[in-house]
């Protein structure tokens, strides 16, 4: 097949789901949205031009812009990731078979931010042939946008399960950020508000006190970095954490995950992320808060806990829970390793989003109008 993306080619997500396809032997162009790295072997990828001209007739134009690319492609497939965004764009070039995949925010928040946005993100999701959530919650947000319940499918951007594994070797990551035996609290979200990584920094007081060797690890960058050093400072309680920055080695993030024994995600909004994943497929016990799409993963003491959005105290309690309760983590270790095998795994959900693009290739070609 000759599939044409049209995504943010620096996220992770983008490049993993490019890449898949690249290496299966399929020819694959992606259309990048700010800027490019230029390092996706086997992926043709073309940058798109910014108008400088003004918005109404800069979005116009780049609309015109990105039709004129796609032409010259004539792919089987155009696929844009983040509704919101290049999933509007996708649309307005009138390009089928469109296939849509929702991030999260750009169901759960950007439709409520004007009502342009409402509007053209439900008429997008309308038009396409196909769209991909990571969650029965995040679905059911789309549909009730406007997307097809028929034409809307569940596809987990998924875990590499041979690489995020609990028994991968930690000794090298612990001498690095000198962790000795102490146990890891570990959050690999960005240092952006919508993930309240200051929330964990004010919880861990609490936590120290009932775990004194207790270590915090922040794997990430954002705009909120200097703030959230100098809270730790603050708090005093720099010592015990440590700011890892960004980890572009998926064999280093690996023994990160698999040093921790808890992992914490406490957005404010959220589908499923890929962190999660990556966590209970290394192990680690987490905490997330309490979201619709995050349950669908953690069971509150069962394999995990759930706690509600910006509560320290609840924060801090259920850290130490897990901290302190060897048998619970065990128990949880078994539960999560089996469920990101069997229902997050990359390589399957990359398989059947292949099935999913067979069988719309496969469809009358009178649909698939240029």
């Amino acid at each position: 097949m000759k599939l044409c993306y049209l995504a943010d080619e620096r996220s992770e997500h983008t490049r993993r789901w490019v890449s898949y396809f690249a290496q299966a032997g399929h020819e694959v162009h992606l259309l990048a949205m700010n800027g490019s790295r230029g390092d996706l072997p086997g992926v043709q990828v073309r940058p798109i031009a910014r108008p400088r001209q003004p918005r109404v007739v800069r979005y116009v134009l780049k609309c015109l812009l990105l039709r004129h690319q796609i032409m010259q492609i004539s792919p089987d497939v155009l696929h844009a990731h983040f509704v919101a965004d290049c999933g509007r764009l996708a649309a307005f070039t009138g390009f089928r078979p469109l296939v849509l995949t929702a991030w999260g925010s750009d169901i759960y928040q950007h439709p409520f931010r004007s009502r342009w946005k409402f509007h053209s993100i439900g008429w997008a999701l309308r038009r396409a042939a196909l769209v991909t959530c990571d969650a029965v919650d995040l679905r059911e947000a789309a549909v009730r946008l406007g997307a097809a319940p028929e034409r809307t499918k569940i596809i987990f951007h998924g875990v590499d399960s041979i690489v995020f594994r609990p028994n991968v070797a930690t000794e090298a990551i612990r001498r690095e950020l000198e962790l000795g035996e102490a146990p890891v609290v570990l959050s690999t979200r960005w240092f952006e508000p919508l993930y309240n990584v200051d929330t964990l920094l004010a919880c861990a007081p609490q936590v120290l006190r009932r775990v004194p060797n207790a270590v915090l690890v922040l794997k990430g960058i954002g705009p909120e970095e200097a703030s959230l050093r100098a809270q730790a400072r603050e708090l005093g309680i720099a010592d015990n954490v440590r700011f890892v920055g960004y980890l572009p080695r998926h064999e280093d993030l690996a023994a990160l995950y698999a040093a921790a024994e808890v992992f914490v995600s406490v957005a404010s909004s959220d589908s499923t992320p890929v962190s999660l994943l990556e966590a209970l497929a290394s192990g680690c016990a987490p905490v997330v808060t309490d979201l619709p799409a995050l349950r669908e993963w953690v069971t509150d003491g069962v394999n995990g806990r759930v706690v509600p959005v910006r509560d320290v105290s609840a924060l801090a309690e259920a850290i130490a829970e897990l901290l302190t309760q060897p048998a619970l983590r065990a128990a949880a270790r078994v539960r999560n390793v089996e469920l990101a095998r069997t229902k997050g795994d990359y390589a399957r959900n990359m398989a059947q989003m292949e099935r999913l693009y067979e069988q719309l290739c496969a469809q009358d070609p009178g649909v698939q109008t240029r």
